[in-house]
């Protein structure tokens, strides 16, 4: 199939690209800020508080648009 769709669309039948908007890095963080991020990742898991699939993706296409 895929090699089907590559000769019906004359190329890739997906597109392949980076979203122009990308997180943060933790580079242009200082060590407090960091060790923050870290700690609030790690209270969210002692508290079991979590995300759905839905809402990760719904995200990642409201942030990023994929």
């Amino acid at each position: 199939m895929l090699y089907s769709q590559i000769i019906i669309e004359n190329g890739m039948p997906f597109v392949s690209r980076l979203p122009e908007r990308r997180p943060t890095a933790i580079g242009g963080m200082s060590d407090s800020e960091v060790w923050n991020e870290i700690q609030k990742g790690i209270d969210s898991m002692k508290s079991s508080e979590g995300f759905k699939p839905d809402e990760v993706d719904a995200e990642l296409n409201r942030e990023y648009g994929i």
